[in-house]
């Protein structure tokens, strides 16, 4: 509670002056209808004489600045809500995109490799004669004629150095050229007899698998033979599949859910499916091998002894011949695993179960 003040004097003809502590007003008018404008703002009052019926009407008066203030509140607030539906929508678009990333790795492949044609490469160029770098750059050093602004301002001295100078790095690009031959050559030769190491260095230089490993996953090889070999791959599931649903409200607002986890174990079966093939896939366009032989591993907490322990989820053997038919844009991996030798066991709400290898003899 409090004390007011309120005082109105009558100026005549219909006016009235009006003193308050929120500050001074007017209001002018007739019996039934009076205007008024204050502080508060401006009042319009019509009543029926006799029957305590009226009509007010306020408007307020906020300042010019006061009202842009509010506008420019407004737009900012309205820019929030579009910026996090857009951010939203971005979230959601990301987590499908990984998720139809992780089914579909079986579907890339690199081009394969003719090792034989390869082998029997000529030569860029006789090796004691000039190379094509070396070439082109003397015939512009040769064909060079000095214009009139050069010979005036003494250029052309300059010019014929920097002519030179591109013979010179012709030479030494001929000579990369030549080195990138023989290597490449003797690599092949390599390859076609079978040597591991050379299956390694084609593998560590090509990199068919980065994508795979930058998704979190990653594999070991081991060359049994000239016509087998062993890959290990770790599959690290916790860094590759998702936990966290995301998903659009009917408001376009991100809405965000733990991962169940059936769901979870079924794209865990189809990315390690998906990659095994696309890791045969590999070595076949790759090597010129018979057999892989890959095994998938993950981790589990052996309650025995409270650490985890590598196991076995998945022992697969795949040959050369098996893939020939095989349309892979349109196969389930899941199920393409069946139609090869292998050892897995998947609970729809367990996910794999440890397995034994498959030996790397048939």
């Amino acid at each position: 509670m409090g004390f007011g003040f309120r005082k109105s004097i009558n100026l005549g003809g219909g006016v009235r002056l009006n003193f308050s502590k929120r500050g001074i007003g007017a209001s002018v008018g007739v019996k039934g209808f009076r205007v008024g404008i204050g502080p508060s703002g401006l009042r319009t009052r019509a009543t029926l004489p006799g029957t305590g019926l009226y009509y007010e009407k306020r408007q307020s008066l906020a300042r010019p600045e006061r009202k842009r203030q509010m506008a420019l509140r407004e737009q900012m607030r309205r820019q929030e809500i579009m910026d996090a539906l857009q951010q939203a929508q971005l979230e959601v678009e990301a987590f499908q995109n990984r998720l139809e990333m992780l089914l579909s790795v079986h579907k890339e492949c690199s081009e394969p490799i003719d090792w034989k044609m390869l082998s029997q490469q000529a030569p860029p160029f006789e090796k004691g004669q000039p190379g094509p770098n070396e070439q082109a750059a003397r015939e512009k050093l040769e064909a060079y004629e000095p214009g009139f602004f050069e010979k005036l301002f003494r250029r052309d001295d300059d010019r014929k150095k920097q002519l030179q100078e591109e013979v010179e790095k012709g030479k030494a690009l001929d000579v990369d050229l030549y080195d990138e031959w023989e290597a490449t050559k003797e690599v092949a030769e390599r390859v076609l007899a079978g040597d591991p190491e050379a299956y390694k260095m084609a593998i560590e230089t090509m990199a068919p698998f980065d994508d795979i490993v930058d998704l979190g996953s990653g594999f070991d090889f081991h060359f049994i033979d000239q016509d087998v070999v062993e890959v290990t791959f770790h599959v690290e599931p916790q860094e590759v599949i998702p936990d966290t649903v995301k998903s659009l409200t009917k408001t376009g607002r991100l809405s965000q859910r733990k991962m169940g986890k059936t769901m979870f174990y079924a794209y865990y079966q189809d990315y390690v499916c998906s990659c095994v093939i696309r890791v045969a896939r590999e070595l076949f366009a790759l090597l010129p091998i018979r057999t892989v032989v890959i095994h998938a591993d993950d981790t589990e907490l052996n309650t025995a002894t409270g650490h985890d322990e590598t196991i076995t989820i998945l022992s697969v053997r795949i040959h050369r011949e098996d893939f020939q038919t095989i349309n892979f844009d349109r196969i389930d991996c899941s199920d393409a695993i069946e139609s090869f030798e292998h050892h897995m066991h998947f609970l729809k709400t367990k996910g794999f179960q440890k397995v034994n290898k498959l030996s790397l003899t048939e």
